[in-house]
């Protein structure tokens, strides 16, 4: 069985707690967090055991994420410690009916 991480982050932007509540996030982050979310519902979905590793807190994941797969777009796919894809590659395989492939 394949080790699958996902990269992601739970921050969207520099939010603080205060009052008042902060502004909205931008479009960029407010894509980011749905891409994020869409594909944890796609595999939970479909029964697919991941890791999620949350850069905003786990600097040593961040670092190891970006030198093997040279991007910052997030959410990022590892399958046995190899960059597969960003979010609209795990989307295109399982359109194309090749998800299962992508992931191994």
């Amino acid at each position: 069985m394949s080790d699958i991480v996902v990269y992601y982050s739970e921050v969207s932007g520099n939010q603080q707690v205060s009052l008042p509540p902060p502004p909205p996030l931008p479009s960029a982050a407010l894509r980011v967090k749905k891409n994020t979310q869409s594909l944890f519902f796609m595999f939970d979905g479909k029964k697919i055991a991941y890791k999620k590793v949350d850069v905003s807190i786990d600097d040593a994941g961040k670092n190891y994420m970006q030198s093997k797969s040279h991007k910052r777009d997030l959410p990022q796919v590892f399958v046995n410690g190899e960059f597969k894809g960003v979010y609209d590659d795990v989307v295109e395989a399982n359109e194309s009916g090749e998800l299962e492939k992508f992931l191994s």
